[in-house]
């Protein structure tokens, strides 16, 4: 499994809005490669680190030439988020 920490992440303009609500374990984030590419994750942990919440998140990535797909873990923090899918709004959906 392969970790990607804050340093490997593009952060969100200072200017484009998130919702502020909290971020919660079964959440699913959208964050940013410093390439560009989207990865939609779960939040699996969070913690205050330093004064600063730091998550943790798991996701898949699509197979490459043939292989399975590559599971990576990714570590950021609340600027490194793009996009937030919150667990408790796919429950009110179903």
């Amino acid at each position: 499994m392969k970790t990607y920490f804050p340093d490997q992440l593009a952060q969100r303009e200072h200017d484009t809005p998130l919702d502020h609500a909290m971020i919660d374990i079964g959440d699913i984030v959208t964050v940013r490669l410093a390439d560009g590419q989207p990865i939609a994750s779960t939040v699996i942990f969070n913690t205050p680190f330093l004064g600063i919440t730091t998550y943790t998140a798991d996701a898949e990535l699509p197979a490459a030439n043939g292989a399975g797909p590559q599971r990576i873990r990714l570590r950021f923090r609340a600027r490194d988020i793009h996009r937030v899918e919150h667990a408790r709004d796919r429950r009110c959906a179903a």
